[in-house]
């Protein structure tokens, strides 16, 4: 007889397919056919310099792995992968990704990641403040880890900028004291719940 596969324990009446709102984007959950207007955005070389991450090699390839996000969750079932494609609502374009992984203890672990024609604008800040929002309210109220790049004192300091807005008790230049790409965890939990914002 075969073994079930584990199911993470997703809240009750929760819909991780559902699309998250903010004032100027959409947050679709990630879908095999999100790969063919993110290929070109993803080959951008200068999003890597802070990032450790390759473009995607192939358009397949990027088809695939998004194909495996739309379980929401780990092969164990211990973690809930969550992640978003940021939709700008003004053009329909796509202009990036949030992301979280959500783990049986109530932590998660946050990232992003924004094409270079996007950034400086307040759409980051924007889409994972509307993404805190979603965790604080279905998620339990979880802990969160940002990943910290690799670079060192190459980080970039529009990602330091907005760090700094979202976690505004805790100080993220300190992160250029360590060069290795391990979690920095917020102790205090989640920021207050606020409007989101363009600045």
């Amino acid at each position: 007889m075969l073994e079930k596969t584990p199911r993470f324990p997703f809240p009750r009446g929760l819909d991780p397919d559902a699309l998250l709102h903010s004032a100027r984007l959409t947050l679709e959950p990630i879908q095999a056919a999100h790969a063919s207007e993110m290929f070109g955005l993803w080959q951008d070389r200068d999003i890597y310099r802070f990032v450790p991450e390759e473009p995607p090699p192939a358009l397949a390839w990027l088809a695939q792995r998004y194909d495996k996000l739309t379980s929401r969750q780990s092969p164990i079932g211990d973690e809930a992968w969550l992640q978003w494609a940021l939709r700008r609502k003004q053009d329909q374009v796509l202009i990036g990704r949030v992301e979280a992984s959500v783990r049986l203890d109530a932590t998660a672990q946050l990232a992003w990641l924004l094409g270079t024609s996007y950034t400086g604008q307040g759409y980051a800040r924007e889409a994972v403040r509307r993404m805190l929002d979603h965790l604080r309210d279905d998620y339990r109220h979880p802990r969160l880890a940002v990943p910290t790049p690799c670079g060192g004192a190459g980080l970039h300091a529009r990602e330091l900028g907005c760090r700094r807005r979202l976690f505004q008790s805790q100080d993220p230049s300190q992160e250029l004291q360590n060069h290795s790409p391990v979690n920095w965890w917020v102790s205090s939990g989640l920021p207050p719940k606020v409007a989101s914002s363009t600045v």
